[in-house]
């Protein structure tokens, strides 16, 4: 019995808590909107060789400079930071692994959602 009660005691204390959240407009796991003023590009693979992956994308607007980047997960190894005004990259110097190759439009100090692509190299 002293189980029980110690059991519904806990209960209790949870449903004020969440009296208590729904009372006030709090709501926890609501999804981050993403920045819907820069909107970030969708790159696909346009090459490939033994030590290199070429990816393009469209223009998302006027002006906008795109940020990518890549990580070599079995190496835990993360690159430079590449900027460029195209749309288009070759990332060189690659050699076998799993990587994560991110990308992100920059649209004058507003950066997007960044972009993510697995790869399994080559």
């Amino acid at each position: 019995m002293k189980q029980f009660q110690s059991g519904m005691r806990g209960f209790k204390i949870c449903m004020l808590f969440f009296a208590f959240f729904i009372a006030f407009g709090v709501h926890a796991g609501e999804p981050v909107k993403a920045n819907d003023t820069c909107l970030g590009p969708s790159p696909y693979k346009s090459g490939q060789t033994s030590t290199s992956l070429s990816y393009a994308w469209s223009p998302v607007s006027d002006g906008a400079t795109y940020v990518v980047y890549y990580v070599n997960l079995d190496l835990n190894q993360t690159s430079s930071v590449y900027r460029t005004s195209g749309t288009s990259i070759t990332l060189s110097g690659l050699t076998t692994g799993h990587y994560k190759v991110y990308f992100a439009s920059d649209c004058g100090g507003e950066v997007s959602s960044y972009i993510v692509i697995d790869e399994i190299f080559p």
